[in-house]
């Protein structure tokens, strides 16, 4: 769950992993709307970046969206890395391993936040775990 306060009027934002979306909501409880069911696939955690809400993807990618919800870019996807034997680890023989990781690429992002300088870090859910700075262009 999380406030968003990018518009005029705060609003709660519920991860709906199981659906594939995000419900809003108002501070009254009162449901505004879905979003994201036609580009979400697992949404996990939130964070803000100037009027970016960013969006962790337990299924191996990090969402941008913009000030309306709309989706601006998708970051680091890896749409098979949820087909891996042993998902979000790897498994073999009955024996559970930390699953192979990509530079470029997310395995299972879980956690995120977002520092003042536009920075997001990303954190996985794996055996071992592994924490990502995505950073700026400059």
């Amino acid at each position: 769950m999380f406030i968003d306060r990018r518009k005029a009027e705060p609003e709660l934002y519920v991860a709906d992993r199981g659906n594939h979306r995000i419900q809003v909501y108002g501070l009254d409880g009162t449901f505004r709307r879905v979003i994201g069911e036609d580009f979400l696939t697992s949404p996990s955690a939130f964070a803000v970046t100037g009027d970016t809400l960013v969006v962790s993807e337990l299924y191996a990618a990090v969402a941008l969206l913009d000030a309306d919800d709309n989706l601006i870019a998708t970051v680091g996807a890896d749409p098979a890395a949820t087909e891996r034997p042993g998902w979000p680890n790897a498994a073999a023989d009955g024996k559970v391993d930390r699953a192979p990781v990509h530079a470029c690429a997310f395995n299972s992002p879980h956690g995120i936040a977002a520092d003042p300088s536009g920075a997001i870090y990303v954190s996985e859910w794996l055996v071992g775990g592994r924490l990502i700075k995505l950073e700026p262009a400059t």
